[in-house]
């Protein structure tokens, strides 16, 4: 009998096999969850970018009827939509007085050209005069 100690050339690959099965779903873990940092990072910039463009309005841009389109970064498509809304809830006085109230719609897409585009909308109210 010798008297030989170590591992087998079975236990030695069964072992490999293990810890290679336990590695590739760590890296599958931590690819996923960079992805999802990225698409949080999209939103969070989408949804400043969609506030910054709100602002615009009534400032840079006239509060009338208008279809605004644009991209930012190349990666950040925007449009800024503003019609006439909710005329029937003006005071009768009101209605014909100038004042128009406007729906304003800002919507902002993303993607990485693989999946579906995402977006990112605001709306709001705003008077005309």
């Amino acid at each position: 009998m010798s008297d030989a100690r170590g591992f087998s050339l079975l236990e030695m690959v069964v072992a490999f096999a293990i810890m290679g099965l336990a590695l590739s779903m760590l890296l599958a873990i931590f690819s996923r969850n960079v992805n999802q940092v990225q698409i949080a990072e999209d939103y969070v910039n989408a949804t400043q970018l969609a506030q910054s463009l709100l602002a615009r309005v009534g400032n840079e841009w006239p509060v009338q009827e208008s279809d605004r389109v644009g991209v930012e970064n190349d990666h950040y498509h925007w449009r800024v939509v503003m019609v006439p809304d909710f005329l029937e809830l003006l005071p009768p006085g009101m209605q014909d007085g100038g004042v128009t109230p406007m729906r304003i719609t800002v919507t902002v897409s993303f993607g990485d050209g693989f999946s579906e585009p995402r977006q990112v909308r605001l709306d709001t109210l705003r008077l005309a005069a």
